[in-house]
């Protein structure tokens, strides 16, 4: 139990907060598009040996998988600053699955059913996104 509470108190002083103690949105929504829906690896590039390029993250990449015989991207868009989406278009595109002119796009993206909150908070943090391009 202890070892528990050692690992917990080391994790949150790691993740950036608030003064409430909550989450900051931005962080909230990197943790979302790195570890929950894993946004980043299709949407980032990566070297010759299949690492993502840590300085390119979300800039758009080739789809790292191909499916054969399906309707499958063979390339996954630039989604850090958001260009050519609107913030309520993006959380409701996350919220619906669907595009602002009602299509869908190709897999592997999957048609996301996200709650408000966490739609806001990826689009807060995509939108924060620092790239040198």
């Amino acid at each position: 139990m202890f070892i528990l509470y050692r690992v917990l108190t080391v994790i949150a002083l790691l993740v950036p907060q608030s003064s409430s103690g909550q989450l900051s949105l931005e962080a909230r929504g990197e943790y979302l598009v790195k570890r929950v829906a894993m946004c980043v690896q299709c949407h980032s590039p990566r070297d010759s040996q299949g690492a993502l390029l840590e300085d390119k993250l979300f800039l758009g990449a080739p789809i790292p998988v191909q499916a054969e015989g399906r309707d499958w991207a063979i390339r996954a868009p630039r989604i850090a600053r958001l260009p050519g989406w609107t913030d309520a278009e993006f959380i409701r595109f996350l919220q619906t699955g669907k595009r602002p002119d009602g299509s869908f796009p190709q897999r592997p993206m999957p048609p996301f059913r996200m709650n408000q909150a966490d739609a806001a908070a990826i689009a807060a943090f995509l939108k924060s996104v620092k790239t040198s391009e």
